[in-house]
């Protein structure tokens, strides 16, 4: 049987404050909600200090069979939420000295 539950990280950027990333990942949970095929989206928590973002976890509930729709829109809704919020999508970053 599969799961109705999956989980999707939503990577913020150290330089916000705790309480500005969970406003904005609260935003994304609303919207994502909103998606077809979505039966319920909450935030869970922080799932990892990585090394260039911290990830905060959605748990997205949905029927299975939909589940690879619903996860390209919660990816969708989550880039969405952080444009609306001016947030930018955190990433790797390598600095190259040249002496």
């Amino acid at each position: 049987m599969v799961s109705r539950v999956f989980r999707e990280a939503v990577p913020m950027p150290y330089d916000l404050t705790v309480a500005q990333a969970e406003a904005v990942v609260e935003d994304i949970a609303a919207r994502v909600s909103k998606n077809d095929h979505v039966e319920s989206c909450r935030y869970v928590g922080v799932t990892e200090l990585a090394s260039s973002a911290i990830l905060y976890y959605l748990e997205i509930r949905s029927d299975p069979l939909y589940r690879r729709q619903v996860r390209r829109d919660t990816l969708r809704s989550i880039l969405l939420g952080m444009e609306a919020h001016h947030v930018a999508v955190p990433f790797e970053q390598l600095d190259v000295h040249m002496d």
